[in-house]
């Protein structure tokens, strides 16, 4: 399989997850009339109160699953790469440092060759 054809399926995938996911907002949220103006319409739970364990259960769910795990997945993925760029550093560093040390050592031998 190509890479065109394997970035096309998971695109599909992600996207028909997502659609899955979002699916049960449908039944779950309603439109409530605005206060004063009722031209007007705010997003909100239903008022079904034979379901409120559902809809208690399925924010939860949601809340882990679309907001907490990517905030702890991108958190660890960003400290994968600051250990791996200051290793890095710290590499170029020690490099730098033995190079420094084998001029200097490279010059005091020529000085004493020379005196």
């Amino acid at each position: 399989m190509n890479r065109r054809k394997r970035l096309y399926i998971v695109f599909i995938f992600i996207w028909s997850l997502g659609f899955f996911s979002a699916l049960p907002n449908l039944y779950l949220l309603k439109l409530h009339p605005f206060y004063n103006r009722p031209t007007y319409y705010i997003c909100g739970l239903s008022d079904h109160r034979t379901h409120s364990h559902l809809i208690t259960f399925y924010k939860y769910i949601e809340s882990i699953l679309f907001f907490f795990l990517p905030a702890f997945i991108q958190t660890i993925l960003y400290m994968i790469i600051c250990h791996k760029i200051f290793l890095v550093d710290r590499v170029v560093q020690a490099d730098c440092h033995a190079r420094q040390l084998q001029e200097s050592i490279r010059s005091d031998t020529l000085q004493q060759c020379s005196d």
